[in-house]
């Protein structure tokens, strides 16, 4: 007598070749990077480099700025830029990568350094150093109000967002990283004095990443710091890429240096020659893993605004509501 066996399933097999193929085609790096350089905004193809240092191929995005630091991506898709002024000259400006067109979005503000995205709200934060340093908001009119200040001697510069909402700072005078829980800051990390710090992102796993004279640190949820990389320059801007490798920018030796969680470098390229090319922050394009020092929602994947998590910016299905002026609030908490 002969068996009769089920027909077999044999869909699992043909799904598991697409994912595994899907994923074999995913770049091992960002394709595009967009640098503050001193007046200017460069976007960077390293799409075809290979090996440690990349040829990477330059264009400038926008000229004729004034001194230009943090840079985000707004839901718009434009970048916004911070142009660095003092007693209120500062400015942001709204640039639009396709065409060039610089536009101005907000003034009046003072030391503004690193520039955040707060998602559907449309809002953006923007830190202001200084003693005492501060934050303040800029609707989606490009209105600028106050959000918080700090105590004296802190110089906020680089800013970033974690998962639950928190805001943190790199503080350059006070050698620390705050964390701001509904608008009340505390300090969530120290480090030797003389070391400045100038930039900071928090990956998926709640660590904060910070860059500075020291090079890069990483920091846990628990308090314990420890060195990823050193022998840098002048390091500032910090961003991650879709692999979750954190990329920093060297100022002193005009490059972008890429490094994975281990500590090992990856890959670097040059921003080009002369004290106008030193690089400050780091943005990717909308078709890498996002914006301005980009980490994936844990269990999403990272294919547009309502996917991320924006450190340097919120961008994420948390979207950020303000329940009063200094203080700030993820829906549901």
């Amino acid at each position: 007598m002969n068996k009769v066996f089920p027909p077999r399933r044999l869909w699992p097999i043909p799904v598991a070749i697409v994912m595994v193929c899907l994923c074999a085609a995913l770049p091992a790096k960002a394709e595009l990077v967009y640098v503050t350089l001193q007046t200017s905004v460069a976007s960077f193809d390293i799409s075809s480099g290979n090996g440690a240092t990349i040829a990477a191929t330059k264009t400038t995005v926008a000229s004729g700025l004034s001194e230009a630091m943090g840079l985000v991506f707004g839901g718009d898709s434009n970048l916004y830029v911070n142009n660095y002024g003092a007693a209120g000259a500062g400015s942001v400006s709204k640039i639009v990568p396709g065409s060039g067109v610089v536009t101005s979005f907000a003034t009046g503000l003072t030391n503004n350094r690193g520039i955040t995205y707060s998602g559907s709200a449309g809002e953006f934060s923007v830190s202001r150093d200084g003693n005492p340093g501060a934050i303040s908001e800029i609707s989606s009119g490009g209105t600028v109000s106050p959000f918080l200040t700090f105590g004296s001697n802190t110089s906020p510069y680089g800013t970033a967002l974690d998962a639950s909402g928190n805001l943190y700072t790199a503080n350059n005078a006070s050698y620390s990283i705050s964390k701001i829980v509904n608008g009340v800051p505390s300090t969530f990390a120290t480090f030797t004095p003389g070391q400045g710090v100038r930039g900071v992102a928090v990956a998926s796993n709640g660590d904060v990443y910070s860059a500075g004279s020291f090079g890069i640190n990483v920091t846990t949820q628990g308090g314990t710091t420890t060195n990823l990389a050193s022998g840098l320059g002048f390091a500032f801007g910090l961003a991650f890429d879709s692999g979750g490798n954190i990329l920093v920018a060297d100022f002193t030796n005009q490059s972008i240096v890429s490094y994975d969680s281990s500590g090992t470098q990856l890959y670097s390229f040059n921003t080009g020659a002369g004290t106008s090319n030193r690089p400050r922050y780091v943005a990717f394009d909308r078709a890498g893993s996002g914006f301005n020092q980009i980490v994936p929602e844990p269990g999403s994947v990272a294919t547009g605004v309502a996917a991320l998590i924006v450190a340097g910016g919120y961008a994420g299905r948390r979207r950020l509501r303000r329940m009063s002026r200094g203080s700030i609030q993820a829906p549901g908490r």
